[in-house]
């Protein structure tokens, strides 16, 4: 069982992933899969190192290390684990390039052939959060080197748009393929955020055991 969070930029799923992921690991068979966090990998080998570079450029580089960091984070799972979170999945892609080919369909084909070697979730979990919100979010962490011209303002109301159109228009969601999607709004306390969620995660735990 694949259950991702999925969600804009500073909508709190790392920091959710990472809080939850160590209070159940010791009671259930878990492992977290980070679909797009960085690999070691990428100061240590040259090709990669010279990807990472270009990406800051070119849209075709980009794709092609988040590619590889996907197959590498994917490498890295334990083959016998039973139940897997994941910190976003294969269809941030389809969000972070939703208008590039001005046509979603192409969009959402061209990644799912592209990641065909990468595993999909059965469950989508959508936090939903104000892009304001999440905005002031990322204000109040480390600035990231790629991937910052995701985090102004627009682009976040963007995606946010993007995300309410992929889960809530029955046109696109028909395509992911009967994948069951849960909708939970972003809310201040952290803590309430955080129980929300784990009660949504240990229901499937319980229903895939």
């Amino acid at each position: 069982m694949y259950v991702a969070i999925e969600g804009i930029k500073g909508s709190g799923k790392s920091t959710m992933i990472d809080s939850i992921y160590s209070e159940l690991r010791a009671q259930y068979d878990l492992d977290v899969f980070s679909i797009t966090a960085p690999c070691i990998e990428e100061s240590s080998n040259k090709l990669l190192k010279g990807i990472k570079e270009q990406a800051l450029t070119d849209d075709v580089c980009k794709e092609y290390l988040f590619f590889k960091r996907a197959c590498l984070n994917q490498k890295r799972l334990n083959p016998n684990t039973r139940f897997i979170l994941g910190d976003r999945s294969v269809l941030t892609s389809y969000v972070t390039r939703w208008e590039r080919w001005e046509d979603p369909f192409f969009t959402m084909k061209r990644v799912d052939e592209q990641y065909k070697c990468i595993m999909k979730p059965d469950v989508f979990i959508w936090l939903r959060s104000n892009p304001n919100i999440a905005r002031n979010q990322i204000n109040n962490r480390q600035a990231k080197i790629l991937g910052s011209s995701d985090e102004i303002i627009s682009a976040l109301e963007k995606s946010d748009e993007i995300y309410r159109e992929l889960f809530s228009n029955n046109f696109y969601a028909s395509d992911l393929s009967g994948k069951q999607i849960v909708m939970i709004d972003h809310v201040e306390d952290k803590q309430l955020l955080k129980e929300n969620l784990k009660s949504i995660i240990n229901f499937y735990i319980n229903k895939n055991n």
